[in-house]
């Protein structure tokens, strides 16, 4: 069979007649000059670009002068030939040849040996079929154009890969496994990062806000209390809820807990409420199965400051005292001396003189406990975070259980509720 690519012999005078002067290739959308030269589109346009300057056109081949402007029309019957002839010129190179056979002898290329990188015939393919030295050496269809095997990222040839059973480009290789190892680390160490500012921000909140961030405890919530998602927010409710019993649960009053207690330091808070309110300190063994024993103010176990029609009440031990002030908004802050036993209400905006002081001597854990009153109008009262709080991510706290009433029912389920 005749010797193979055309790349490997002179140019034949069809493929010459076929060639553009210009780019020296076969030509593509050939257009025809006044002259009778025929030249490639782009090599045209590209002389025009550059010779508009020189005040005119002239032919590549015969140098004839057409001045700025010039009629070109397209070369059809070249431009099909042209086209014809390329696909028949790709055709043969796809075709393989055997590496082995004599130079202008060579066969068609059967097989090509990935281990050895020759192609072959069906002749010289048989020692590698029949012989034990060649046993293990991979074979695979031949492939005559040598480019299809380069990558045309690295420009080098591509090799075969046995665990894929594909041609593979070693620097491919290694970039992917580069880049997946670096993907990996870079994803290891932002949880380890993420984790350690994480760990940074709870350790400068309770740092900088001591242990004074409150949440509610929504199992102490009454039926009649809604307690929103974030934990920050109560509002009483016309029906009940629809939950079964619980130990912890106000029954009989529309009363909630704080989830923390506390039994140390001095404590600052500010809530927002409206409508008919209490707001109290609370031993956390406040019973909570029956009216009286259970209403803040109506016990030897809470202070309360109550809201109702614009005036102000305090209770301690089912004494009321009506105060004569009034608050400038919604807003009440509440602090806490345990070492003084000292508990303030204070209108948040008057921080100079308290709405009323209770003394007392502290024997518990104290929490701070909210009851909504009414409906309508509504009731809401909502924990207000320091400027601190706001600034800082909220890392919601673990929820320390109330200590249990003194029922003698709930030690058992202490372990349940915690999990």
């Amino acid at each position: 069979m005749a010797q193979p690519m055309s790349a490997m012999q002179p140019k034949t005078p069809l493929e010459m007649d076929l060639t553009c002067s210009v780019c020296q290739d076969i030509f593509r959308n050939p257009h025809l000059l006044p002259c009778g030269h025929t030249f490639c589109m782009e090599c045209v346009t590209g002389m025009l670009n550059h010779v508009i300057q020189m005040g005119g056109f002239r032919c590549p081949d015969c140098r004839t002068y057409f001045g700025p402007l010039i009629k070109i029309q397209k070369n059809f019957a070249l431009a099909s030939i042209a086209e014809n002839f390329r696909e028949a010129q790709e055709k043969d190179e796809s075709i393989a040849y055997c590496d082995c056979c004599a130079p202008g002898e060579q066969e068609v290329a059967v097989d090509t040996c990935l281990r050895c990188e020759v192609s072959m015939c069906n002749e010289h393919i048989k020692p590698h079929l029949v012989l034990p030295a060649f046993r293990g050496h991979p074979l695979t269809r031949a492939q005559g154009n040598a480019m299809e095997r380069k990558c045309k990222k690295h420009k080098e040839y591509k090799r075969y890969s046995s665990a894929s059973k594909e041609y593979v480009c070693n620097m491919c290789v290694v970039e992917t496994i580069y880049t997946d190892n670096i993907a990996k680390m870079s994803s290891a160490m932002e949880k380890k990062i993420t984790k350690t500012l994480l760990t940074k921000v709870h350790t400068s909140v309770s740092r900088l806000t001591g242990d004074d961030v409150l949440t509610l405890d929504p199992v102490s919530a009454s039926l009649f209390l809604e307690v929103s998602a974030d934990l920050l927010s109560v509002e009483r409710r016309k029906e009940p809820l629809l939950l079964p019993p619980h130990p912890y649960r106000f029954d009989k009053v529309p009363q909630v807990l704080s989830a923390q207690c506390f039994a140390t330091g001095n404590r600052h808070w500010e809530v927002e409420a409206e409508g008919y309110w209490d707001i109290a300190v609370t031993y956390s063994s406040i019973w909570r199965k029956d009216k009286g024993n259970s209403t803040f103010g109506f016990n030897n176990m809470s202070w309360s400051l109550t809201h109702h029609n614009k005036n102000l009440f305090v209770y301690h031990n089912g004494v009321k005292q009506e105060l004569r002030k009034h608050l400038s908004n919604s807003k009440v802050a509440v602090t806490i001396n345990h070492q003084d036993g000292i508990i303030s209400f204070w209108d948040a905006s008057i921080l100079s003189d308290p709405l009323y002081t209770f003394h007392t001597k502290f024997t518990e854990p104290v929490c701070l406990g909210f009851g909504l009153y009414k409906a309508e109008p509504p009731t809401r009262i909502s924990i207000q975070l320091s400027e601190l709080q706001l600034k800082l991510p909220l890392i919601a706290p673990q929820l320390t259980l109330l200590p249990p009433p003194p029922s003698g029912i709930l030690g058992s389920l202490t372990q349940s509720i915690n999990q």
